[in-house]
């Protein structure tokens, strides 16, 4: 379990685990969650222990958004600590760069569909050229932060 160390209502460190030895206390892993609320007993006045809970990060393409966080909260009637992330978009016309960018790789990686001496049938180059076009015309689409790419034919 994670904890996170706080002192007269103020986050001050997040641990993955307990370490062996704090302050003035040898064994200090081995306190229970009961003892480790209020740490008054022990000469450290202010202190305490609770338990860190964290948010998983957000599943989103970082290089169209930016991840905050953790942004720790301090819940003191559930003597609990929170920690959250939270995705924000990056700029527009940024956005749109890198979506261009994708775009033109993938029509790199298939350029050789529409060589006269490609190893395809006449079906097989009208599927890529398809797809091609659709690649082409992905900016058409209203928002760069949620496009809907065409599947790759089978070659």
């Amino acid at each position: 379990m994670k904890y996170a160390e706080v002192k007269d209502s103020t986050i001050i460190k997040t641990y993955n685990e307990l370490p062996k030895v704090w302050k003035n206390i040898s064994g200090f892993h081995t306190l229970s969650d009961i003892e480790l609320l209020n740490l008054d007993w022990s000469g450290n006045i202010g202190y305490k222990f609770y338990p860190y809970i964290e948010d998983e990060k957000p599943n989103v393409s970082t290089e169209l958004y930016n991840i905050h966080g953790p942004i720790q909260t301090l819940d003191e009637s559930e003597k609990k600590v929170y920690g959250s992330w939270s995705p924000s978009p990056i700029a527009t016309e940024e956005a749109w760069n890198i979506i261009r960018t994708e775009r033109t790789q993938l029509l790199y990686a298939c350029d050789w569909t529409q060589l006269p001496d490609a190893p395809l049938t006449e079906q097989q180059k009208t599927n890529w050229a398809t797809y091609r076009q659709v690649l082409r015309d992905i900016t058409n689409q209203a928002d760069p932060f949620n496009i809907s790419w065409p599947t790759e034919p089978v070659a």
